[in-house]
């Protein structure tokens, strides 16, 4: 069970971090770069700095509240990462 958590976690997190850019508040900007058909400025969501700071928050909140380990990642890295690679 821990080899199959362990490989999904990054697919887990990306998901979260790409759920936070849709939810969190953003500034739109119109940029500079243009549109190849219509020649309309394209625009752009900056959030970025907010998602960091939810997701430094949210794993904080997990760890000190035990529901994921702090050294999570770390332990996937060292135990489950050579399990994958020696099962072949």
């Amino acid at each position: 069970m821990k080899t199959l958590l362990g490989f999904a976690t990054p697919f887990i997190i990306y998901a979260f971090i790409t759920l936070l850019h849709l939810i969190v508040p953003s500034r739109k900007v119109i940029g500079y770069v243009s549109h190849a058909k219509t020649g309309e400025k394209l625009t752009y969501r900056l959030n970025g700095r907010l998602v960091l700071i939810c997701s430094i928050i949210i794993w904080a909140v997990l760890g000190f509240l035990n529901i994921v380990p702090f050294g999570w990642l770390y332990s996937v890295a060292t135990t489950v990462l050579p399990a994958l690679l020696q099962s072949e």
